[in-house]
């Protein structure tokens, strides 16, 4: 008999016929590690439902993804009942909405969680840029880290009590005499020997000069001890940018973690502002969403697969959107190249019979979609018409197209949707 919690509790679909007993049961010599053709990992990935197009996108994060969604899915209080489905679906195809230029673009579905691989490395490159943008014109720059004595309060209180120190030194005379503006992010540590959590604060501050010995005396009365300070001059902006965003993103290198701790980082961080700005750099947007700051799509979206199948059964308004996508989005005509004829879907043949606008498009297929998912291929269109767009005015062209490539070099599958 082969252990549950390597199989998931669950004997995969492949099983075969000579892998079940008399009565029809799997025989549970499936799961079994050293008779299985397949890797645990891979067991382990087929059990949690992840599709084949989301192993690809995230190959390069596979061991420490697969990990994470394993010690969600066990969780026994069943926290994150909702935030394992979006893990598990993250990349798995690519979906279809409205641009903030009134156009229709294709992106990834992503699951945007901050325990994501993918969508956090993804975050790190955009919070960068900007935190070099909001320290662009900031005088004199330093890197200050505060830490915290050990102690075995769960991960949750200690990151309620630095919150809570922090904003109090943020309240003193000596911090408002010396900070003009900072940036402070939360990086989260465990000791592996004896379990503890070890989170602390790196803060880039714009000021005037403030004597390591100070700082100590300041953070050590505010939380009661912890004296370890560190502060330096920052010569190189572009190297601090990256190490704020990375810990903003993502901050806690979970490989090797215990299903435990990884529940206990997860449920500890979730919620929480892992960026604090103050001062002169209170209100500068820096950790926003990832796809609608690029000025791409943006609001719902619908999966392009679920709309190539709506126009093969003979949709015009499916036929209609996947034509005016073709046109203005420069990723998804990629794909229809890279495709057979067999497998390109039917777009509509008159380009001039189409709406005035592709939102009117896009409203009636995302009601039908917002009412039944399931049966959104099935159902005709009624008495519904396609309209001739008007005459485009003189100099009109295409939208350009801000969309992500829905293949990147480093990323792509050997398959195409």
């Amino acid at each position: 008999m082969c252990d549950s919690s390597s199989c998931g509790g669950r004997v995969p679909a492949s099983s075969s016929v000579s892998d079940r007993d008399a009565n029809g049961v799997p025989s549970g010599r499936v799961c079994d590690p050293a008779s299985s053709s397949l890797e645990r990992l891979e067991v382990n990935e087929q059990t949690l439902g992840v599709s084949v197009q989301s192993s690809a996108a995230h190959r390069r994060h596979r061991r420490e993804r697969v990990a994470i969604l394993s010690a969600l899915a066990a969780d026994t209080e069943n926290r994150f009942g909702r935030r394992v489905p979006r893990l598990v679906d993250c990349c798995c195809t690519p979906a279809v909405g409205l641009t903030t230029a009134g156009g229709v673009g294709c992106v990834w579905f992503r699951c945007r969680d901050r325990l994501c691989p993918l969508c956090s490395q993804t975050r790190s490159a955009q919070v960068a840029e900007r935190v070099m943008a909001a320290t662009s014109k900031a005088d004199s720059l330093r890197f200050l880290t505060l830490t915290v004595r050990s102690n075995e309060k769960p991960l949750a209180e200690q990151l309620d009590d630095l919150y809570g120190w922090y904003r109090e030194l943020r309240r003193r005379k000596a911090w408002k005499r010396h900070v003009r503006g900072a940036i402070a992010t939360v990086e989260i540590t465990r000791n592996e020997e004896t379990g503890e959590w070890h989170p602390h604060l790196h803060v880039i501050c714009d000021g005037e000069f403030w004597h390591q010995r100070d700082i100590s005396i300041e953070w050590g009365e505010v939380t009661g001890g912890s004296t370890i300070v560190d502060i330096r001059r920052i010569n190189k902006r572009s190297s601090v940018a990256r190490y704020i965003a990375k810990y903003a993103s993502k901050p806690a290198n979970m490989d090797g973690w215990p299903p435990e701790a990884i529940c206990e980082y997860a449920a500890g961080v979730h919620r929480r502002r892992m960026l604090i700005t103050s001062g002169r750099m209170h209100n500068v947007p820096i950790d926003g969403d990832i796809e609608s700051s690029r000025g791409t799509v943006s609001g719902s979206r619908i999966p392009l697969g679920a709309i190539e199948r709506r126009s093969n059964a003979g949709c015009i308004r499916a036929q209609a959107l996947l034509r005016q996508l073709a046109e203005q989005s420069s990723a998804y005509q990629q794909s229809l190249a890279s495709r057979s004829p067999r497998q390109a879907p039917t777009l509509a043949l008159d380009r001039k019979a189409m709406l005035v606008t592709a939102a009117e498009l896009w409203r009636d297929l995302h009601q039908l979609w917002s009412d039944d998912p399931a049966s959104f291929v099935m159902g005709g269109d009624g008495d519904w018409v396609v309209r001739k767009a008007p005459p485009k005015p003189p100099g009109a062209g295409k939208l350009k197209d801000h969309t992500d490539e829905l293949y990147p070099r480093d990323e792509s599958p050997r398959y195409m949707l």
